[in-house]
């Protein structure tokens, strides 16, 4: 299944006192079905497909054709081992693009192509990042985690996840959170 949770930092409630607000929804076994069958039919990877769909929703909500947006970076050093090195290796890129009239699945290719040429700055710091791209100005954020190990583990009969919960605090006022 595909879990889709929303986050909206910094909401005022009633008494005038900023909190955060969160939204966890659970896409149910056909529409995640259709969505893996439609990402395999086209040949994109579901993580530029769900990409497309969250800047999609920023045009949306911003009425900008050409919206830029937070995704968030897996930052881990290529070398040798790195998996047993301990750590948060997490980056967030901006990824600017025209949302126009093009499809979800248009989109969703040229994302493949803007996320390759910004993965050479995966592990440069944010604040460098943000330090030299002075006129970039985002406050959404996009992540998509998939726990493939997890797939591996009950795939296994004796053993089961009984269950398993994300959670994340950012500076931006929006993001967007797919799980699988």
């Amino acid at each position: 299944f595909l879990s889709q949770s929303v986050t909206t930092n910094l909401v005022r409630n009633s008494k005038g006192k900023m909190s955060v607000f969160r939204k966890e929804y659970r896409l149910s076994k056909p529409d995640t079905e259709s969505i893996l069958a439609c990402v395999k039919q086209h040949d994109i990877p579901l993580k530029s497909f769900l990409l497309a769909l969250h800047c999609k929703l920023v045009s949306h909500i911003t009425g900008q054709n050409k919206i830029t947006t937070g995704l968030m970076s897996n930052a881990r050093p290529e070398t040798k081992n790195a998996e047993s090195i301990a750590g948060m290796f997490i980056n967030v890129l901006p990824i600017t693009i025209s949302v126009n009239t093009k499809s979800t699945i248009e989109m969703a290719k040229e994302l493949v192509s803007i996320e390759a040429e910004h993965n050479k700055y995966r592990s440069l710091p944010y604040a460098i990042i943000m330090k030299n791209e002075k006129n970039i100005e985002f406050d959404s954020l996009f992540n998509f985690t998939n726990f493939y190990p997890y797939k591996e583990c009950t795939d296994r009969q004796e053993l089961s996840v009984l269950s398993m919960k994300g959670s994340d605090q950012t500076l931006f006022n929006v993001s967007l959170r797919f799980t699988l």
